[in-house]
């Protein structure tokens, strides 16, 4: 089975992160069973993706693909395993940041570094 996710570089940094540490989280925002075919340096909208709750507006935001991975999910049986197309990507435009930390931390108050 194949598997592709789109994966959202989250502007936020999970306290279990350590200060100048080169990693980051992210938020798995879609996924297909084709491959949209997105490369290293494309951009893409991304429309409606709602987070917080019913008050909160969705966020619609331009990214860039920075990351293009494969694995292999191996499973019990050979043929339930997954070839799985991580696509990470990052917003290009950072003024939407600040509503969307104020959302994640509002849910996670402890989970995230000021």
């Amino acid at each position: 089975m194949y598997e592709y996710v789109i994966d959202l570089v989250v502007p936020v940094i999970p306290t279990t992160v350590e200060p100048g540490s080169e990693e980051y989280q992210t938020w798995e925002i879609a996924k297909f069973n084709f491959d949209p075919c997105l490369q290293i340096g494309d951009e893409v909208l991304i429309s409606n993706l709602k987070i917080g709750n019913q008050q909160d507006e969705p966020f619609n935001f331009m990214v860039g693909v920075i990351k293009r991975e494969k694995e292999i999910l191996v499973a019990k049986k050979p043929e339930e395993s997954i070839f799985r197309t991580l696509i990470t990507v990052e917003v290009k435009d950072k003024d939407e940041f600040p509503r969307f930390i104020e959302i994640m931390k509002r849910y996670n108050p402890d989970a995230f570094k000021n």
